[in-house]
Formats: structure tokens, sequence, C-alpha cells
């Protein structure tokens, strides 16, 4: 696995960590923006209408940090993926960081929630367009819907082989880099989850502050160590 697999396993679990802390600190998901939209259509034909908007707020902040993503990939001077990527972790640490500092400073109100959960659902959106257009043109790293899709469909094309049972002309072939790019990331975002979750216990309002450090360490890393440009 290079580089860039790595770093996509330690963003996945970023994403965990974060997704942990948000949900344990004002009960909302920041990196599922699937399972967002139909809780704010749930609100919607409920008639609460504080939900409705959370949702939008959540969704809408996440497309902003996708937006921004973009900008920065497109600008004359990313030209360099690790450098660019630095750029791009570094502003999701910021945002991470303002969630984390809003939900550890202010009272537990819905506003503030929304507050929290904005700064956090802005950062997976950066986070989100970067893996998938500087690691890989399919690393999501802020959800695992994707990649256990992967996951099980390069165990599904590998069930013939095992059974002993002819597969004849095919569409597709089983691709050994595939599964692993899709099952690495699986656990990291597993890990991350369970250490946020843990973080929470122990910090409590604390932990989306703490939810920034792994992103700052990893643009650290990013800055000062030479990684090769290359696109495979």
């Amino acid at each position: 696995m290079n580089w860039k697999g790595r770093l996509a396993v330690v963003l996945a679990a970023v994403a965990g960590v974060v997704d942990a802390a948000g949900l344990a600190g004002v009960g909302r998901y920041s990196s599922h923006m699937t399972g967002t939209t139909t809780h704010s259509m749930v609100g919607f034909v409920g008639g609460d209408h504080r939900l409705l908007v959370f949702g939008i707020l959540a969704v809408a902040c996440f497309l902003a940090g996708a937006i921004g993503a973009g900008v920065v990939l497109t600008h004359p001077a990313a030209r360099r993926p690790s450098a660019t990527l630095a750029v791009l972790v570094g502003t999701e640490t910021a945002l991470i960081l303002i969630g984390g500092l809003v939900m550890a400073l202010l009272p537990a109100g819905p506003w503030d929630a929304m507050a929290v959960i904005g700064g956090f659902a802005a950062a997976m959106g950066v986070q989100n367009a970067a893996s998938t257009y500087l690691l890989s043109p399919h690393e999501r790293t802020t959800h695992v819907t994707s990649n256990m899709t992967d996951f099980g469909c390069e165990l599904g094309m590998r069930l013939r082989g095992w059974a002993g049972v002819a597969t004849g002309k095919v569409l597709v072939s089983p691709d050994r880099e595939t599964m692993v790019s899709a099952a690495f990331p699986i656990l990291g975002f597993v890990a991350g989850a369970l250490a946020g979750a843990v973080l929470h216990l122990v910090a409590g309002p604390w932990s989306g502050v703490a939810a920034a450090i792994p992103p700052a360490l990893v643009t650290l890393w990013l800055l000062t160590t030479d990684q090769p440009e290359s696109t495979s």
C-alpha cells in the first residue's frame, strides 16, 4: 500500500472520530449526508421544522466544504498532490477545531448544536473531496457505504473461484488492489469511531477539540515529509 492508501486509512479514522464526537456531543451525524437527508424529510413530514433546518444546514455545510475543496484543487498553485492535501487537511483541521470549541464552550442548545455540526460537516466535505480527487477516484473516506460496496463486490467475484465453479466470459475480474483499498478504510473508520466514543467518555464536550489533533498531525506530516508525486 503506497502513501496515498495509508493516508486514506488515516483520514477514514479521522472521520470516524469526528462523527462519533458529534453524535455523542450533540446527537447528530456530521459525515453521513444520506442519513441526514432522510432525517430531514422525516422531520419535514412530521412537522419538526427544527429537524428540517438542522438537516438543510448540515448538507449545505458539507456541500460548501466540497465546493471549497474544488476551488483549491483548481488553483494555479495546486500542482503537487501532497502540498494541496496539506492545505485541504489543514482547512479541515480548522473547521473541526471551530466546531469543537463551540461544543466545549457554549451551552448545549439547538443553535449551538447546529454550529457544531456545521463545522464538522464542512470539514467532512473538504476531506471527502480531497480523498476522492487526490488519493483515488473511488476513495471515500468519510463513510463506510461505498467501501463496503466495493469490498462486498470483490468478495462476490471471488466466490465462484473459491467454490471451484467456472466463471466463463465475464464483464469484470477480481482486483486485489481494489479489495485492499476498500477494506482498510472501513477498518480505519471503525477504529476512529471507537476512539471518538471513548474520547467523549474521557473528555466530554472537549472531545470535538481533541478530534482536531489527528488531522493537524496529518497536515504536519504532509508539510514535512517528501512524498512521491506520482498518480499511482
